[in-house]
C-alpha cells in the first residue's frame, strides 16, 4: 500500500498552485497560498483539481502517482473524477 509522503505532497501542492495561480483572482490566490503554507497540501491540491483550469500534462501525470497513496480512501473515486475533468494544457 502506498503512503503519503508529505513532503512530496507539498511539493506538488505548490507546483500546481504555480501553474494556475495566474488565472485566479487576488482572493483566491492568498487562499490557495495560505493554504499550502499552513501545511494543508490536501486541500490547495484538491481545490486546484475543482478549479475546472488546464494542468500541463506532466502534473497530470504527477497528480496521477499522487493518487496511488489515496486509493484505499473514502475520498478516491472523487479524486479520480476531479483528475479526469482537468483539462490538459
Amino acid at each position: 500500500m502506498s503512503q503519503v509522503d508529505d513532503w512530496a505532497e507539498a511539493h506538488l501542492a505548490w507546483k500546481l498552485v504555480d501553474a494556475i495561480i495566474p488565472s485566479l483572482p487576488a482572493c483566491k490566490r492568498a487562499r490557495l497560498y495560505a493554504a499550502v503554507g499552513a501545511g494543508e497540501s490536501y486541500t490547495a491540491i484538491t481545490t486546484v483539481l475543482g478549479s475546472g483550469l488546464p494542468l500541463p500534462a506532466r502534473l497530470i501525470t504527477e497528480l496521477r502517482a499522487w493518487l496511488n497513496a489515496y486509493q484505499h480512501s473514502a475520498d478516491a473515486p472523487r479524486l479520480h473524477e476531479l483528475l479526469r475533468a482537468v483539462p490538459p494544457v
